[in-house]
């Protein structure tokens, strides 16, 4: 790896690491992976079989994309990294889970300027390559990291670079999930806290009598569950 791709690389791994915010990959943190990989435009987008959960976008004039990605609904039959499963599920082929992927290594340049992806969304852009990545999420949802750029192709280098970023960009992303579920436990914590001072003195004592009259017969306090070792 050159010297200045060394530099992007670990200019972003320490902007992204210092961002502090809910989102798991802001415009700002994507604007540093594309000086990384070298492109046009990135975009995050995280989404259920039900909605679309997340999405951000780092590009030069943002506003000028968003018109021409309303399209891609209408063609997304045309794009072989579409993000289902050949099984009919909206979320990510499981082989295609943390590996950095071009649309062609699916089909030929030629075939791809043929379809209707093309015409409709790339080359208003002037986009002429794409590469994606899908990051692991546990299944529950899909995330993918998408990169366009006006050359070619992507280089061979671009792909080792976001190949070896990987690790990193899960990590990212369990980082800022664990941000948005924390203080919401914190808040319940608080709010179950207010509601034992609240109690009157009566309901104290009512309290444990009820949680033993819970416990089943001839059990004692101090017996453990069934199944629960105590060594």
């Amino acid at each position: 790896m050159r010297a200045d791709r060394h530099e992007a690389l670990l200019d972003f791994l320490l902007e992204a690491v210092a961002d502090e915010g809910t989102t798991p990959f802001p415009a700002n943190v994507l604007a540093g992976m594309r000086r990384v990989v070298r492109c046009e435009a990135v975009s995050y987008r995280e989404w259920s079989p039900q909605e679309l959960l997340e999405s951000s976008l780092a590009a030069d004039d943002p506003a000028s994309i968003l018109p021409a990605w309303r399209a891609y609904p209408q063609v997304r039959q045309d794009d072989p990294l579409a993000g289902g499963a050949p099984d009919g599920s909206p979320l990510p082929n499981r082989e295609w889970l943390g590996r950095a992927l071009a649309i062609s290594d699916f089909i030929s340049d030629r075939e791809f300027r043929r379809r209707g992806l093309y015409a409709e969304v790339c080359k208003p852009l002037g986009v002429r390559a794409v590469m994606k990545v899908f990051l692991p999420t546990g299944e529950a949802t899909g995330a993918s990291l998408v990169f366009d750029t006006t050359r070619t192709r992507f280089t061979e280098t671009d792909r080792l670079t976001l190949q070896r970023l990987v690790p990193h960009l899960g990590q990212l992303r369990r980082n800022a999930l664990a941000r948005r579920t924390y203080p919401a436990l914190i808040d319940s914590t608080a709010a179950a806290r207010i509601k034992l001072l609240r109690l009157t003195p009566r309901e104290r004592v009512v309290l444990p009598g009820l949680r033993q009259a819970r416990r089943p017969p001839g059990r004692s306090p101090h017996t453990p569950s069934p199944g629960v070792s105590t060594s």
